[in-house]
C-alpha cells in the first residue's frame, strides 16, 4: 500500500443511528479475514473504562466505533463473528482490552495474531506494525505521525484526546485495515505447526497475565520501607566520602579518583567505565575504593529494586498483571514486563512478595540445565550424553575430564572455568569474554579450550556443522538461519554467523518450552500457571491434591530428548515464591 494505497481506502466513524446500521451491514459481508483493534487510555487493561474507541476493518475499508456510545454494538458486532477469521496485532493486548471491560471476544480458536506471524515469516523484525506495514506498503504510518503532532500540539494523552477527532480515530481504523493486509500476505509464509503452538502457549498465558500475581502488599510495603531506611543511611555514608549523589557516575568516578584509583577501561564519552563488574571488582579491594564501590552498588540496588518492584507491589491492591511477551527475543524466548520479574535479584526477598491463592501453595519447577543438555542432544557427543544420563554434575565431570583428574578433586575455580566456557559455547564467547567472566588469564583459557575440544569432540564438529550450513544457506538463498527444533526458522545476521549455534539452542528451548505449556493445557493443568521465569513454570496449586498434581506436572515437564532426557526440579509446597516450604 504506496500512498497512491492509501487514498483508495475508506474509513468511517459511527457517529448516528445511520451510520451505525450502515457498520453492521458491511460487518455481515462475506470476506477472507476480519482484523479488529482496540485505542486505550494506556496500558493498565484492569483499569475501569479502558476502551475507548473499537476499530474492524479488512484490506479496503474500516470502521471505528466509540466504545462508550456504541457498547450494545459493539458486543453485538463481536458475538456475530463466532464463524469468521479474526486478526489482530499483539492478539492478547486487544484481548485483555475488551474483555476486561466486559465486550466479549471472538472465538479465540479463529483468531490471529500478526505480529506472532511476522516473528516466524522473519524474527530478525521489525514486528511493531507501523514499521512492518512500512516494509510492504511506503507511507503507511503517515496517519500516526500525523496524530502524534495533533497530541503534541493540543497537549493530549492517550486518555484525553477526543475520540471523535479524524486524527485519533482514522488512526486506529487504518491500523486494522494494515492488519488485515498483512495477515492475508504473511500467512501463507508460517509454518504452520510452529504458529499453532505459539498461538496455544499464547493463550493459555492469557489466562495468567488475567488472574495475575497475588501480592502481600503489607510484606512488600515493610520492605520497601527497609529498604529506604538502609538506601538513607548509605546516601549520608558515601556523602562523607565525597559523593553527593550515588546515581552520578561522575560523582563516583571522582571521589575514587581522589583516592588513588587510576581507571583503565573508558566509556565512548571518555568517562571511566563504572558498571557493576568494576564495582565489583574495586568492593574486593581494601580502603576508600571498597568503601565507595561497595556502597554504591548496594545503594543502586535498592533503588532499582524499590522501583522495579516494590513500588509496583505496595500500589497494586493485592493483585499485579505482569506481561508475558511470548516473543520477545530474536530466537523466540519469552520475557516478562511490569514487572521485569525475569531479571528479579537472585535471593529471596522480593520474591517473598508474591503468594498463592487463597486456599493454595506454591510449585516451582524448572528444567534441569536445559540448554546445556539440549547442546549436548545436537552436538550427539557421547561423553557428554553419558555425563548428562548418568546424573553427573555436568561442569564438575567436564573439569575433570580437561584437567584428566577426579571430581572429587575439581577445585572450585576449575569448574567455574569449565561453566563458563560451556556457556561460552552455547553464546559464541571467545577466550577474551571468558577469561574476563571467569577471572583467569587468557592463556589458561586458551588451553582449557583445546582441551575441551579433544575430550568432547562432538561439540567442535557440531559447531562447524552449524557454521557450514547456515553460510551455505546464505550464499544459496540469501538468508543464514538455522531450523530449530520446533520446525522454525531463526534468522541471524550475515555478519554474526558466531551466534547461530545459540540461536539454534535457545530457539529450540524455547520451542520445547512453549509445548510444554501447551501440553499441560491439554492435561487440564495450564490454569494452574502463574507465569513462566526462564526455564522454569511457577504454579499455584490447591493444597488439597497438591502432591497429586505435582506429579502430574513433573510427568509432562519430564521431556524426552533422545537419547537424552529433559528432566526437572520440582519445589515443595511453598507459602510464597520466596519461601523454602510451606
Amino acid at each position: 500500500m504506496s500512498v497512491s494505497d492509501l487514498d483508495g481506502i475508506r474509513v468511517h466513524f459511527v457517529d448516528d443511528t445511520e451510520g451505525c446500521l450502515e457498520f453492521l451491514t458491511w460487518l455481515g459481508e462475506r470476506r477472507p479475514i476480519l482484523a479488529i483493534d482496540t485505542e486505550t487510555t494506556g496500558l493498565e487493561w484492569w483499569t475501569p473504562n479502558f476502551t475507548r474507541l473499537v476499530q474492524f476493518g479488512d484490506g479496503q475499508q474500516g470502521y471505528a466505533l466509540d466504545a462508550l456510545k456504541w457498547r450494545g454494538t459493539i458486543q453485538e458486532a463481536l458475538a456475530s463473528l463466532h464463524s469468521t477469521p479474526t486478526a489482530f496485532h499483539n492478539i492478547n493486548f486487544d484481548r485483555h482490552a475488551l474483555s476486561s471491560d466486559g465486550f466479549g471476544f471472538p472465538d479465540p480458536r479463529r483468531a490471529h495474531d500478526t505480529k506472532v506471524m511476522s516473528h516466524l515469516v522473519n524474527n530478525l523484525g521489525p514486528h511493531s506494525l507501523k514499521p512492518l506495514s512500512e516494509k510492504f506498503w511506503p507511507g503507511s504510518s503517515a496517519g500516526q505521525s500525523l496524530l502524534k503532532q495533533t497530541m503534541a500540539k493540543n497537549r493530549w494523552t492517550w486518555e484525553t484526546v477526543p475520540v471523535d477527532h479524524p486524527h485519533y480515530w482514522s488512526y486506529g481504523v487504518l491500523d486494522t485495515i494494515l492488519t488485515a493486509r498483512l495477515a492475508e500476505k504473511l500467512y501463507p509464509q508460517v509454518p504452520l505447526e510452529a504458529y499453532e503452538r505459539e498461538m496455544q502457549a499464547q493463550g493459555v498465558l492469557y489466562r495468567a497475565e488475567a488472574r495475575g500475581l497475588r501480592i502481600d502488599v503489607s510484606y512488600a510495603a515493610c520492605l520497601l520501607s527497609d529498604y529506604a531506611n538502609e538506601a538513607e543511611v548509605l546516601l549520608r555514608e558515601l556523602q562523607d566520602l565525597g559523593v553527593k549523589n550515588p546515581s552520578s557516575n561522575r560523582q563516583v568516578q571522582q571521589a575514587l579518583e581522589d583516592a588513588g584509583w587510576e581507571p583503565d577501561e573508558f566509556t565512548e564519552t571518555g568517562a571511566a567505565k563504572l558498571d557493576k563488574v568494576v564495582l565489583a571488582d574495586l568492593a574486593q579491594t581494601l580502603g576508600v575504593h571498597a568503601d565507595v564501590a561497595t556502597r554504591v552498588l548496594r545503594y543502586k540496588r535498592l533503588v532499582k529494586w524499590s522501583s522495579a518492584y516494590l513500588l509496583g507491589f505496595t500500589g497494586s491492591g493485592g493483585r499485579v498483571h505482569a506481561s508475558i511477551n511470548t516473543l520477545a527475543a530474536r530466537t523466540g524466548r519469552m520475557s516478562i514486563t511490569n514487572p521485569a520479574l525475569q531479571t528479579l535479584p537472585r535471593g529471596t526477598e522480593i520474591k517473598k512478595s508474591v503468594l498463592p491463592e487463597e486456599g493454595c501453595s506454591l510449585l516451582e519447577v524448572d528444567w534441569q540445565a536445559q540448554e546445556a543438555r539440549i547442546f549436548a542432544y545436537y552436538s550427539g557427543d557421547q561423553g557428554l550424553i553419558d555425563a548428562f544420563n548418568g546424573g553427573e554434575d555436568i561442569h564438575t565431570y567436564t573439569a575433570s575430564k580437561v584437567y584428566s583428574t577426579a571430581q572429587d578433586a575439581v577445585r572450585p575455580e576449575q569448574r567455574q572455568i569449565a561453566k563458563n566456557v560451556t556457556f561460552a559455547k552455547l553464546y559464541g564467547a571467545g577466550p577474551d569474554k571468558i577469561a574476563a567472566t571467569a577471572g583467569v588469564p587468557v592463556s589458561e583459557v586458551k588451553g582449557f579450550l583445546d582441551g575441551y575440544d579433544r575430550a568432547f569432540p562432538g561439540v567442535p564438529r557440531f559447531m562447524d556443522e552449524v557454521d557450514r550450513a547456515v553460510r551455505g544457506r546464505f550464499l544459496s538463498e540469501k538468508r543464514m538461519y538455522v531450523s530449530t527444533y520446533g520446525g522454525r526458522q531463526v534468522c541471524v545476521d550475515p555478519d554474526k554467523a558466531y551466534v547461530a549455534v545459540n540461536a539454534l539452542i535457545q530457539g529450540s528451548g524455547a520451542d520445547i518450552i512453549k509445548q510444554t505449556i501447551c501440553d499441560l493445557d491439554a492435561q487440564g493443568l495450564g490454569d494452574y500457571i502463574v507465569v513462566p521465569v526462564h526455564d522454569s513454570l511457577l504454579f499455584s496449586i490447591p493444597e488439597e491434591g497438591f502432591a497429586e498434581i505435582r506429579e502430574e506436572i513433573i510427568a509432562v515437564m519430564t521431556r524426552p530428548l533422545a537419547p537424552l532426557t529433559l528432566t526437572v526440579d520440582a519445589s515443595a509446597p511453598l507459602s510464597s515464591w520466596g519461601s523454602k516450604s510451606a
